[in-house]
């Protein structure tokens, strides 16, 4: 049990409430009792996002937790909000960089949606994405997350875009540099549920997409799952 106010977990006993044990903050003197808390424990709310970024669909985890398909959405979004910020580049400059564009379903499968990515070839770290067609426009929103920072070389496949995308910047057309990146679209497609080729299971608006591809890039490329885990087990020490 913790303080719902500051999240403590040192407290002493306050008396009683309408004959429930109270109990008061050490840190902050918030008075509450065990059953103040509202909605569901936040270690399930963790659990539905690991889960999530394991491969299960929503609707799979709301069976499982026995709670609504919205409740899961919505725990979606927390996460990305709370644990999940836009990656930050704190290096002025990156030597090589990888770019590549993935089709992804939204709505239905007939519409579909192009997905641009830049990654560091050297640090594996998944910098930047943008949404849109598969247009000079797209692509270059995507590099605009890195105005400001130099960038000494870029990867990308054969595709004619990429010239005007880079601009300036010195581009290599091969897919023997693109490998990483490839990858990294392989493991999305495996560790997120919307991302399936053959599932029926698609993304149905852009404000989920960027909390799933914020929170693929902190857990399952920049960073690690097991730090998902971690706050899970810390909730129930």
């Amino acid at each position: 049990m913790q303080c719902p106010k500051c999240q403590n977990k040192e407290y002493v006993k306050n008396g009683k409430a309408k004959g429930k044990q109270r109990y008061k903050c050490r840190s902050c003197g918030c008075n509450f009792t065990r059953g103040d808390s509202h909605g569901k424990p936040e270690a399930q709310k963790i659990l539905a996002v690991t889960l999530h970024l394991c491969g299960m669909s929503m609707n799979s985890i709301a069976s499982i937790l026995m709670v609504s398909t919205q409740s899961v959405m919505r725990w979606i979004r927390w996460a990305a909000d709370k644990f999940a910020p836009l990656p930050e580049i704190k290096s002025e400059k990156v030597e090589r960089l990888e770019m590549d564009e993935m089709h992804h379903f939204l709505l239905k499968k007939t519409q579909k949606l192009w997905i641009w990515k830049v990654l560091d070839h050297d640090s594996r770290k998944l910098y930047a994405w943008s949404y849109g067609n598969r247009d000079i426009e797209t692509g270059c929103k995507a590099l605009r997350h890195l105005d400001g920072c130099a960038v000494g070389i870029v990867y990308a496949d054969s595709y004619s875009a990429y010239p005007d995308i880079v601009g300036a910047t010195p581009l290599v057309q091969s897919k023997k540099n693109t490998y990483q990146i490839e990858q990294n679209n392989s493991q999305q497609r495996h560790w997120l549920a919307s991302f399936h080729r053959r599932s029926k299971v698609v993304t149905r608006s852009v404000t989920m997409l960027e909390c799933r591809m914020r929170l693929f890039a902190k857990f399952r490329v920049n960073g690690s799952i097991h730090e998902l885990t971690h706050m899970f087990r810390a909730l129930f020490a």
